[in-house]
Formats: C-alpha cells, sequence, structure tokens
C-alpha cells in the first residue's frame, strides 16, 4: 500500500496530467476498490445474513 501512495504522489507532484488521465486512474481505483469491498463481503459475511 506504502508504494501505491508514493507512486500515486510521484505523478501528481512533478508537471501537468490531463484531466481525462486523473479521471481514468480514479475510476480503476475506485472499481479496485468496490471489487476488494465485494470479495470481504463474501468472504467474512455469514451465509445466514446473506441476501
Amino acid at each position: 500500500m506504502g508504494s501505491l501512495l508514493s507512486g500515486v504522489q510521484t505523478m501528481f507532484a512533478g508537471g501537468d496530467i490531463p484531466q481525462e488521465e486523473k479521471d481514468l486512474f480514479f475510476q480503476a481505483v475506485m472499481q479496485a476498490y468496490l471489487e476488494c469491498k465485494e470479495e470481504a463481503r463474501n468472504k467474512f459475511t455469514p451465509k445466514k445474513y446473506r441476501k
């Protein structure tokens, strides 16, 4: 996780990045977050509480 944050800081610290590329990056991060959240829900929620 630390290397990801370091890479992001480096990416945004130097120079101009087009807004479109920033949006694509954040969409990818959000998609990864939602997939991890769903995986955790399936793994750790007892079957009797699943919908």
